[in-house]
């Protein structure tokens, strides 16, 4: 039996954030993951609109800064302006393993739990590996992904639900470092394409998508875009290494609390469902989790947890409804490419400004 405060499931960002804000403020943290190596990440690069020194993260982060949008629709395209980057994923996670090892947390790789254990109270009581061995702590942070090792069976994520799939290459490129370029139409149904620059004239290609039909195909969909135009003026695709992952789709959550049990990231949905964005809005959550997480165990009163719950939906819950019917309507609307037309001369009209807002989830 290993007893903690603390007990983390999952090593991705949001576990190992969490892990590094807790393990600074308190002993007895202990994260497990299934994996051997926390840094062998699916993906490696990533759009996103966060705010680096919110997180105490280095410049090392940012694979690219993008100072334009390129959005492409059947027929047309429009460029926006403003500040966005492209992150080195393997880098972002490890300055939070530095992190949370410089804050003695206990990290546990190559340890996968099968179960756990509940107490008289109800509360959870322990888990239970598929070694035998067993974790007892105050606190449960299910930060375990798509796999909900915690929230699932605690009925705080659905049993089933659809998912998102991505796959995208490391290509040669040719357009400018400044633009990241988005193209929406028929043929990349359900949701879109993206090419990311990166340093030394490489750049990411790349297609995510909930249409089951275009999920089975996806690796056929990638290869047989990149040699349409516009997309073949901009990258040329020079090797067969494919990288990947998935994201659930489901309405937006607004309980992540259960008794002794907080969750955070993918095993709630918290990915924001318009833009697909979750490193930006996991950190987010898990800054607003942390302060409750420590303040229940200073006062050994797990019912303060919920006020993670109160301040997660009065700053996030409100766009993420909005993204959710807005990420329905953009799915039918992307089967026909005159609406994808329609749609995007519509955003050309927008301002800069209002555009951004829109595209980084109105947060």
């Amino acid at each position: 039996m290993k007893e903690f405060n603390v007990i983390i499931i999952g090593g991705g960002a949001a576990g190992l954030y969490v892990a590094g804000l807790l393990g600074k403020e308190v002993n007895g943290v202990c994260l497990i993951d299934s994996k051997e190596d926390l840094l062998n990440v699916s993906f490696h690069t990533l759009g996103s609109f966060m705010d680096r020194n919110r997180f105490e993260l280095s410049e090392k982060i940012i694979a690219a800064s993008i100072t334009e949008c390129v959005l492409y629709s059947r027929h047309f395209r429009t460029i926006k302006k403003g500040t966005a980057y492209i992150l080195d994923k393997k880098q972002l996670h490890q300055e939070l393993l530095e992190r949370a090892l410089a804050h003695r947390v206990v990290i546990k790789p190559k340890t996968r739990i099968k179960n756990f254990k509940k107490a008289e109270d109800g509360t959870v009581d322990c888990l239970l590996d598929t070694s035998g061995n067993e974790y007892r702590g105050k606190i449960f942070v299910d930060a375990s992904g798509i796999t909900g090792v915690l929230s699932r069976p605690l009925g705080l994520q659905d049993q089933k639900f659809t998912i998102a799939t991505g796959l995208e290459y490391n290509v040669k490129y040719s357009g400018p470092q400044n633009q990241a370029h988005l193209f929406f139409g028929k043929e990349f149904s359900g949701g879109y394409g993206w090419i990311f620059p990166l340093k030394s004239e490489r750049a990411i290609w790349g297609y995510g998508t909930f249409d089951p039909k275009k999920i089975t195909h996806l690796k056929e969909v990638l290869d047989r875009l990149i040699s349409s135009a516009p997309i073949n003026t901009l990258v040329k695709k020079d090797n067969e290494k494919l990288e990947g992952g998935t994201i659930p789709i489901t309405k937006p959550k607004n309980r992540f609390v259960w008794k002794n049990v907080v969750c955070v990231g993918d095993s709630v949905s918290q990915v924001h469902p318009l833009i697909g964005e979750g490193y930006r809005f996991v950190l987010e959550s898990g800054k607003l989790a942390a302060p409750h997480i420590l303040n229940a165990l200073k006062k050994n009163d797990m019912g303060l947890l919920t006020g993670y719950e109160v301040d997660w939906n009065k700053k996030f819950f409100a766009s993420y409804r909005r993204g959710r019917l807005l990420q329905r309507a953009l799915g039918i609307s992307n089967r026909s490419d005159i609406i994808c037309d329609l749609i995007l001369l519509s955003l050309s009209r927008l301002r800069d400004n209002v555009f951004i807002r829109f595209l980084s989830g109105g947060v």
